[in-house]
């Protein structure tokens, strides 16, 4: 009996355990996302309803790269592709809500060192 109720306690520490570092990987990509989108529309300079667009593309963004760092580190090979494909997933979302004048600034800040 004391087994079974040391499994179960076992087991939901396992739950709750994977919960919190769920929340905390939620947090993290809400948290990358508002920063960069703060730093471009200080760079940029554009409304609130595209601040909405770039920031939903930056936590859509910074999901993919966050599950593809998780995949290399389980061991999984992550393809160059995917990397290029997720970069200009950024780049037409974003230049469909910039402005020509905006989408170059955009380009400007990518040049950027960081």
């Amino acid at each position: 009996m004391k087994k079974i109720i040391t499994l179960c306690l076992f087991a939901l520490a396992m739950i709750v355990g994977t919960q919190s570092a769920t929340a905390q990987s939620i947090v993290e990509v809400n948290a990358t996302a508002a920063k960069k989108t703060k730093e471009l529309k200080q760079f940029i300079k554009f409304d609130n309803d595209t601040e909405d667009v770039v920031y939903q593309t930056y936590q859509n963004y910074v999901r993919k790269v966050y599950a593809m760092n998780e995949a290399m580190v389980a061991g999984s090979a992550v393809k160059e592709n995917d990397k290029i494909e997720l970069n200009n997933y950024v780049d037409k979302k974003l230049k469909a809500v910039f402005t020509d004048d905006q989408y170059k600034r955009y380009l400007e800040y990518l040049k950027i060192p960081k």
